[in-house]
């Protein structure tokens, strides 16, 4: 029994990160969402735009369009990163501080990304400012999971998947336009792109 609890919350996990992707914009690619067989691990197959950007990239693309598109798109990839932590941990009633298992590799990536743009753009990367930069995007993130229909799209989504194991881009697709989870505003402003 314990290890259909645990299949099922790294469906949530995986789901989490898939939800809010779709929310900011971000499209799965093949092979869509997966539980991992033999471990409790699941990968999620998206392209998030500033993670994926060499080092170096996000000050010519700065240059071209201004840092404000560079540090939404950082802060809209840094909410997918977190939000499968972040699901992970609503759905297992945990409160208290702390790692769940693997989470840290999720935070460190999210971190990564922050300490990189802060970095290229101001010459030098201060601890102090990513620490107040990560907070506020943590509880944005924590918002955004918590809001009900999200909630409730994360949760479907969890259960389709850790009923077969794996999710294709089309089947994700068609339950987000059956359920219609809430798009993120800052992700769908005209004439904005990553």
């Amino acid at each position: 029994m314990r290890r259909v609890d645990e299949r099922h919350s790294t469906a949530v996990h995986e789901a989490g990160h898939a939800v809010m992707g779709w929310r900011n914009n971000v499209r799965l690619r093949e092979p869509g969402i997966r539980l991992l067989d033999g471990e409790l691990l699941g990968h999620v197959a998206q392209r998030l735009r500033v993670v994926s950007v060499a080092p170096g990239m996000a000050t010519a693309l700065a240059e071209r369009g201004g840092w404000e598109p560079v540090i939404t798109c950082a802060e809209l990839d840094v909410e997918i990163i977190l939000a499968g932590t972040l699901a992970e941990r609503r759905f297992l009633r945990i409160r208290a501080p702390g790692f769940l298992p693997g989470a840290a590799d999720d935070y460190r990536t999210a971190l990564d990304v922050l300490m990189l743009i802060d970095g290229q753009r101001h010459g030098e990367t201060s601890e102090q400012r990513v620490s107040a930069w990560m907070s506020m995007i943590y509880a944005r993130a924590v918002r955004q999971v918590r809001e009900p229909r999200t909630w409730a799209t994360i949760i479907d989504v969890a259960q389709a998947l850790a009923a077969r194991g794996r999710m294709t881009v089309t089947g994700f697709e068609r339950r987000m336009a059956r359920l219609r989870p809430p798009r993120s505003p800052r992700a769908h402003r005209p004439g904005f792109g990553c």
